[in-house]
């Protein structure tokens, strides 16, 4: 199997990178993807706990971006870690994932909702800075009975909650996965509303690939994201985007075909 969209405790997932290399070999996995929230700092683990094993570790990125007034996940696949130009925008947004934070943990506070950072950071192992972070403290609070409910009633666009992470417009963050010798993907389009007619924008900024085959996208939905990446010659691919146990995901739930995997990777700089 391959798995190209996963994340671990460097950013909001549950596991360490080489506890998620462990639950990959055991899974059956043969290529796994590490494409933590902004950051690249799990690749160099996961890398390490990976050699001798036959597994494959695509070095990855999901950056977040804005598009239209949306936000909009971008997937970098086979990005040089050591690039300097993406870890610096790395370190930016870290700096703004705990500004939002701040402004977030304050627009609760309005709603007679009182947590700390301290008690959202005792959440991350890594002490980065997350909406799911943010989840889990409600949900420990007991304001939410889950982290879904406490995105449902707080954390999703547009809800009390919310505050935009970036300003960072998608085409940008394609030229800056390019530079950094990656191929550029849109994740789960349908969780961020667009339209087929926003990816044909996209492609002519050099838009590679298109992440059709998502947890949260229906049958048709693949369906048609399929049709669309046909028509505009991207590339389909599949991903668990996995957290953890807490997600109700499974690692490897949505496959990418080994021809899938070889069509990305030729387009590789």
């Amino acid at each position: 199997m391959i798995d190209l969209h996963t994340h671990t405790h460097f950013s909001d997932g549950e596991y360490a990178p080489a506890a998620l290399v462990d639950l990959a070999l055991k899974t059956g996995i043969r290529v796994l993807a590490i494409t933590d929230h902004d950051t690249l700092d799990g690749i160099a683990e996961a890398q390490e706990a990976a050699k001798n094993t036959g597994l494959e570790i695509v070095p990855g990125i999901e950056l977040s971006t804005q598009y239209e007034g949306r936000e909009v996940h971008l997937l970098g696949h086979f990005v040089d870690a050591n690039n300097a130009n993406l870890l610096a925008v790395c370190r930016h947004m870290q700096t703004a994932r705990e500004r939002r934070m701040e402004g977030m943990l304050q627009k609760l506070k309005a709603l007679n909702i009182g947590l700390s950072m301290e008690e959202v950071a005792a959440l991350s192992p890594k002490g980065r800075f997350s909406r799911s972070h943010l989840a889990q403290a409600l949900v420990k609070k007991g304001v939410c009975k889950n982290t879904a409910a406490a995105f449902e009633l707080y954390l999703k666009a547009g809800k009390p909650a919310w505050l935009p992470l970036t300003q960072t417009s998608t085409m940008e963050a394609i030229a800056w996965v390019h530079q950094a010798k990656g191929t550029a993907s849109l994740a789960h389009p349908n969780v961020s509303q667009l339209e087929a007619k926003d990816v044909e924008a996209l492609c002519l900024h050099g838009l590679d690939g298109i992440e059709t085959d998502h947890p949260e996208h229906s049958l048709a939905e693949r369906k048609r994201w399929r049709g669309v990446a046909q028509r505009l010659q991207l590339v389909p691919i599949g991903g668990s985007d996995f957290h953890g146990k807490h997600s109700n995901r499974s690692l490897g739930c949505m496959p990418s075909s080994p021809e899938e995997f070889m069509a990305l990777k030729g387009r590789y700089p």
